[in-house]
């Protein structure tokens, strides 16, 4: 269970890296909208699995990660579609 997990984080991560990567070098609007779909819909996640057993994601400093950028995400798609 563990090792398809594992795979399909890989199989996940990888492209969305490879656009975060492209969206840098190309400043693509579509890449940008990506990311931050990607950085939303990964907070509202981490958010509803937050009680889960197997998350190891609880302490203070994750929280402070992920939670953030999805707000960031939030904040930056609205200018990128009002502004």
């Amino acid at each position: 269970m563990v090792e398809n997990l594992s795979w399909g984080i890989l199989i996940f991560y990888l492209p969305l890296y490879t656009v975060l990567l492209f969206s840098f070098i190309s400043q693509q609007l579509l890449s940008f909208v990506i990311i931050d779909l990607f950085l939303i819909f990964h907070s509202i996640a981490h958010f509803f699995f937050e009680k889960h057993p197997n998350n190891n994601f609880k302490n203070l400093y994750s929280r402070l990660i992920i939670y953030p950028m999805g707000l960031l995400g939030l904040l930056h798609l609205l200018g990128l579609m009002y502004f």
